[in-house]
């Protein structure tokens, strides 16, 4: 069988032209894509350029920064003292007792029967006798003084008369008692010369004695003492308000009593003795000796310069601040300071370089 004639060769041309062109074409795609990511993507030394740090600055300011002082001082027991007749009958019972522990005592309050006498809290007299209608002296005059200082109307004449045994009538009624006629039994008259409270109550039948007294009374709560040196005790002053922490318990408190300086000696410092009393019964209540710590609501220290506490540097010659730089200036050198107090986050200072209002770097 008779070959066909042979394909013309101009056919096959067309076809490699094709292909090259293809070619071309995604070589130039390629190199523009590749090209464009490139050019997308930053400076690799744009990104690593470091910026500068933002500075920070406060003023120099007026404030109070030396916090109120604090003393540690304990709890002393209140004052008592023992009442007892000089005079007692013999056997000493006890009949009648109508007083009981905390009850306050006032003059003329009956303080107890004993074996059928009456004893009765008066202001401090010279009695040492009976009186009777129309007898005169000073103790006369003095019984009744303090019959007025009670509150009985009586004219004091230095003499007994009829008003004055009118008075002891009613002195004795209010208590249900009835009173000695025509004279007055002096020695039913227990003078004392401080009021409080009852602190123990010899009950009804009990023997009144050297070991029992009638009344044992409390004439001034327990206390806080503490010792303040020279510097603080200068800020002291009476009525000045505290407050009173001792464990978990806090109080108010007042300053009652500031002592004159003294050189000290026997374990104790220079300075002077301070007493505060509160009327808190959780303090009051608190064992004797027991610590207390004593918070001034108001005594901190005077105004004075003052920066917050991060910008204060240091170094071997001791504390300085660095004042805020301005624009491109050359930074100011720093500035040499004394620091007085630190309290919450202020240092107050001192300097001959610094002034209200001077701006300080606070940063680094």
């Amino acid at each position: 069988m008779a070959e066909g004639p042979p394909q013309p060769r101009s056919v096959e041309r067309p076809r490699r032209l094709t292909g090259l062109i293809v070619v071309g074409l995604l070589a130039v795609g390629g190199s523009y894509f590749a090209g464009y990511g490139v050019a997308s993507q930053p400076r690799l030394s744009e990104s690593l350029q470091v910026r500068e740090p933002i500075q920070v600055t406060a003023q120099i300011e007026k404030r109070i920064v030396e916090a109120p002082p604090t003393f540690t001082g304990t709890i002393v027991a209140g004052r008592e003292i023992a009442l007892s007749p000089g005079i007692l009958p013999d056997p000493s019972i006890v009949t009648r007792q109508d007083l009981a522990v905390g009850d306050r005592v006032e003059y003329g309050d009956l303080l107890g029967v004993v074996s059928g006498f009456p004893y009765f809290a008066f202001p401090v007299t010279p009695l040492y006798r009976d009186l009777e209608l129309k007898m005169r002296g000073d103790d006369v005059t003095a019984f009744q003084s303090s019959l007025r200082e009670i509150g009985y109307n009586v004219t004091v004449t230095g003499v007994i008369d009829s008003q004055t045994l009118a008075a002891v009538d009613k002195l004795y009624g209010h208590s249900d008692l009835d009173a000695p006629k025509g004279h007055v039994e002096f020695r039913s008259f227990l003078t004392i010369n401080s009021l409080g409270q009852v602190a123990e109550a010899a009950p009804v039948a009990s023997t009144v004695g050297e070991d029992q007294p009638l009344i044992r009374m409390s004439v001034s709560d327990p206390s806080v003492r503490f010792r303040a040196d020279v510097i603080d005790a200068s800020r002291l002053s009476e009525n000045q308000a505290v407050t009173l922490h001792a464990g978990a318990e806090t109080a108010e408190g007042v300053i009652r009593h500031v002592g004159e300086p003294d050189a000290g000696g026997d374990g104790k410092k220079p300075g002077s003795d301070v007493v505060v009393e509160t009327a808190d019964e959780a303090i009051l209540q608190l064992p004797d000796a027991t610590t207390v710590e004593v918070r001034l609501v108001d005594g901190g220290g005077e105004e004075e310069l003052a920066v917050p506490a991060t910008a204060i540097r240091q170094d071997t010659d001791g504390y300085y601040l660095l004042p805020a730089a301005r624009g491109d200036a050359t930074p100011p050198p720093p500035i040499r300071i004394e620091i007085l107090a630190t309290n919450g986050g202020w240092v107050a200072i001192r300097g001959t370089e610094i002034e209200l209002g001077l701006e300080v770097r606070v940063n680094g």
